[in-house]
């Protein structure tokens, strides 16, 4: 029985394992992407601006919780494979990060995917759009942001029409046209890149919340077949010194 138990506890710690290497990728991606955003505000208008917005703090946050469950996995892997202490230190950690878990999603949900994303990504495309006017660098990486999120303008395509001559290229599929007239229909169907960024936003930051709710439910299943494990798993039986050895044959030479 404890031999299965182990196989179990092995199979759910590579599940949490990966679920916590997910968590971890997902959330340097999305703050590579979110910095590639802030990156082309206005950095002077920011300078003494300290406050902490919740699309910054999503992250940090979810790779905590991805490093805390890959770390807590390998501790039940060694745990499985060894004795009733080594279960006491990783129930310790294991009930820690489902408390973690259940947190960061929580409050992920709660507060992260709201209002508060919408502005915080908003007024900074909208900064960006302006500093791009000026600055041909802040242009360019805008128009990548555009080619990637496949969107046109900061709130619609028709705001080119105000300072430009024509669609910058990005606003039309890579190669298609040598020039993105503001005749062509293509920029016209596509989405201001508020409203695609904030989407994707909230999409990941779901994303994120929840697989971090699932992982919490494989912790408690990890919790409970380690539960069964260390009242299956036998204390090893003390050996006999040879003193106690002569004690017991003892009598039997005196008869």
């Amino acid at each position: 029985m404890a031999a299965v138990l182990r196989s179990v506890s092995i199979i759910l710690n590579i599940v949490y394992a990966l679920i916590g290497f997910a968590l971890s990728t997902v959330s340097i991606w999305f703050f590579i992407e979110l910095k590639n955003i802030t990156n082309l505000r206005n950095s002077d208008r920011y300078l003494l601006n300290f406050k902490v917005y919740w699309p910054q703090a999503i992250p940090w946050m979810f790779l905590t919780v991805g490093v805390l469950l890959v770390l807590v996995s390998l501790c039940g892997y060694c745990s499985a494979c060894g004795g009733k202490s080594v279960l006491g230190l990783y129930y310790v950690f294991l009930i820690l990060a489902i408390i973690v878990s259940i947190a960061s999603g929580s409050v992920a949900l709660h507060f992260a995917d709201g209002k508060a994303t919408d502005n915080f990504l908003s007024e900074t495309i909208w900064d960006a759009t302006s500093e791009m006017k000026l600055h041909k660098d802040i242009a360019t990486a805008f128009g990548q942001i555009e080619s990637r999120f496949r969107c046109c303008g900061a709130k619609h395509p028709r705001e080119y029409t105000s300072w430009m001559t024509n669609f910058p290229e990005t606003c039309c599929d890579p190669g298609s046209v040598e020039v993105c007239e503001f005749s062509n229909s293509l920029p016209h169907e596509r989405h201001g890149c508020i409203e695609v960024v904030t989407q994707y936003a909230r999409i990941f930051i779901q994303a994120l919340a929840i697989a971090s709710l699932v992982s919490s439910l494989f912790g408690v299943f990890n919790l409970i077949v380690g539960i069964f494990l260390w009242r299956n798993i036998k204390k090893p039986r003390k050996l006999m010194h040879n003193n106690d050895i002569d004690t017991l044959k003892l009598p039997l030479r005196e008869k």
